[in-house]
């Protein structure tokens, strides 16, 4: 499969493995930037059966997690999200022409994604 410059390849193997190695790094005491990044997330979404939106989310665990507690998750990327639960649903394509209602989540998340809109990054259109 032929993968274009600008769009990085996506797989649940990868996304397992760079688990892997953050959860190795805190064997050491050394936490990655996503580390920080997840646990300000953790520390800031309260409140049972939350519906929450992760814009650029199909790179991360972070939405199965939260799916996996019993929170509604949208994951809205130009990548598919390959990770599945009964509380996590997924949209592929472009957040910026999204067709959501008002007020549909009570959380929205962008973890290192707001650095990379517009410039053509993981296949997204410049």
């Amino acid at each position: 499969m032929a993968v274009e410059k600008n769009e990085a390849p996506h797989s649940r193997n990868r996304t397992r493995l760079r688990d892997v190695v953050r959860r190795l790094l805190r064997l050491v005491d050394a936490r990655s930037s996503r580390d920080v990044e997840h646990e300000f997330v953790w520390r800031n979404v309260v409140g049972e059966k939350v519906r929450i939106l992760d814009v650029g989310g199909s790179d991360s665990l972070l939405p199965l997690l939260f799916a996996k507690q019993g929170h509604n998750l949208t994951v809205y990327d130009f990548r598919l999200h390959t990770e599945r639960h009964e509380n996590l649903t997924t949209t592929q394509g472009d957040f910026l022409g999204n067709d959501l209602r008002d007020h549909c989540v009570d959380y929205v998340t962008l973890i290192s994604v707001i650095e990379h809109t517009g410039l053509g990054s993981y296949g997204a259109p410049r």
